[in-house]
């Protein structure tokens, strides 16, 4: 079982600096400059340019420089060519403001290039959105095409700021080539602020909305890092997804606050049909994430879940505390502070639990691959939860007759002495290879069976004392 001490031993730590001093290039030097009213836009495009002649790197000074949205959407993302670093004095030193009332392109362009780090900028986006390209305006998109003709590797955002975006994802990397590889991508030291004074609505949230998207769905990504003090995730559906052959990940979240808070309307309902995932693994037709460890210290004001896994492979979660997980009113959606569907070997561990609707949902068979999925050898600690009035800690559904074994749960539960844990299924569904002997407290003893006859047809179900 996972704990704290064994997380720390990952050396979940900021990407490394260049070790070799190189030439430098600076926007000034093609009339570029931090002042109000200055677009920078092509200087910066000029400056690349000449760090690949030179190879050498771009250094911005302190201050604001300008990029005028205008220029993004008319002249396109401003590319990033390989092994050319953009290196500003420190984020509370040097920012890049996307300014203007034009949806734009993303700032920046990666796709098909190497070894490209982006270090020490606060990057500030116009928050204007276009419906109709949802996945425009982000920081940067990183894609590797189809018939790309090498693999990519190497890139880095480090110790920035970034806020005010309106892309659906921000950071966004994707393998679209089934013969290619990306590998050692990833972000560390970044702090993510969604866009202020979101209105509630679903607009922006009906496509997949994180600020950092891995996309493996048609190509394998590999060694990827994400290590941020602070997400705060009010305008966006969540922090972090990892989807399809994503193999080899590291998410580290110091806090993580309000995945999916724009999903709820005035009166306090939820849009039907939007769950909102804080981190999201996601499996596709024959690609899923696998070996993946995720930390977070504190999970805060989640609208659905706070980490939701379909169909991973030899994943770890650690959560150090989670507060107020909200109900989403839709029974249709998974919920929770963990919930898990069709994975398979799974330590699941939350130190401190406190006024959560549910701590754990499992499905126990399910996923892209149907009826046919099922889950697998789940180890579950939950060493202290202290549950509200109303609230259902654990949720176990099993929905075909491929039922999942191998589930263990282990807990402590105080507050309200209504039931502890829930168990559904579907008509033809049965469970085996249960043990929730070791939940205990007020209420924990108590299992609604929804279905009445589950636990007659079901076997090996051990029950709390």
């Amino acid at each position: 079982m996972l704990n704290r001490r064994a997380l720390l031993a990952l050396g979940l730590v900021p990407l490394a600096a260049r070790a070799t001093p190189r030439p430098v290039v600076g926007v000034e030097q093609f009339g570029g400059a931090a002042r109000a009213g200055r677009d920078n836009s092509a200087p910066l495009r000029r400056a690349l340019a000449r760090a690949v002649a030179i190879g050498g790197d771009v250094v911005l000074g302190s201050g604001s420089y300008a990029i005028s949205a205008d220029a993004l959407r008319s002249e396109g993302s401003i590319k990033r060519p390989s092994g050319v670093g953009l290196f500003g004095a420190g984020a509370d030193k040097t920012a890049l403001i996307v300014t203007g009332a034009t949806a734009t392109n993303p700032l920046f362009d990666a796709s098909g290039a190497s070894y490209v780090e982006t270090r020490g900028l606060r990057l500030v986006g116009n928050a204007v959105r276009n419906d109709a390209a949802p996945y425009a305006g982000g920081v940067l998109v990183a894609a590797l095409a189809a018939n790309a003709a090498a693999d990519m590797a190497g890139i880095h955002l480090v110790d920035c700021v970034v806020e005010n975006f309106s892309s659906a994802t921000w950071f966004h990397i994707v393998n679209l080539s089934p013969s290619r590889i990306i590998r050692d991508v990833g972000t560390a030291g970044c702090r993510w602020l969604s866009m202020p004074g979101t209105a509630p609505g679903v607009a922006q949230l009906t496509v997949p909305g994180h600020f950092v998207y891995v996309n493996g769905s048609d190509g394998r990504i590999e060694q990827v890092r994400v290590q941020s003090p602070l997400m705060a995730a009010a305008g966006v559906k969540g922090g972090v997804a990892l989807v399809g052959d994503v193999a080899g990940a590291e998410v580290s979240i110091g806090r993580l606050v309000a995945p999916g808070g724009s999903l709820w309307q005035a009166d306090g309902a939820k849009a039907a049909g939007i769950g909102a995932y804080g981190v999201l693994l996601y499996q596709r037709p024959g690609a899923k994430p696998r070996d993946v460890t995720i930390a977070v210290d504190e999970l805060a004001e989640v609208a659905s879940v706070g980490v939701y896994a379909v169909g991973a492979e030899r994943l770890t979660i650690w959560i150090g505390r989670a507060n107020g997980q909200r109900d989403t009113r839709d029974e249709t959606l998974p919920k929770g502070v963990v919930a898990l569907n069709a994975c398979h070997d799974v330590s699941v561990r939350i130190d401190d639990a406190r006024d959560c609707a549910r701590v754990i949902m499992v499905a126990l068979d399910g996923g892209v691959d149907g009826p046919q999925g099922n889950t697998s050898n789940i180890d579950i600690l939950l060493p202290h939860i202290e549950s509200r009035a109303g609230a259902c800690d654990v949720v176990i559904a099993a929905n075909g007759p491929n039922a999942a074994g191998g589930l263990r749960l282990r807990g402590q539960r105080t507050g309200p002495a209504q039931a502890g844990i829930t168990l559904r299924a579907g008509p033809q569904a049965g469970l085996r290879d249960i043990d929730l002997s070791g939940f205990v407290g007020s209420g924990a003893a108590r299992v609604i069976d929804v279905d009445g006859a589950l636990l007659s047809r079901s076997s090996d179900i051990i029950l709390p004392p």
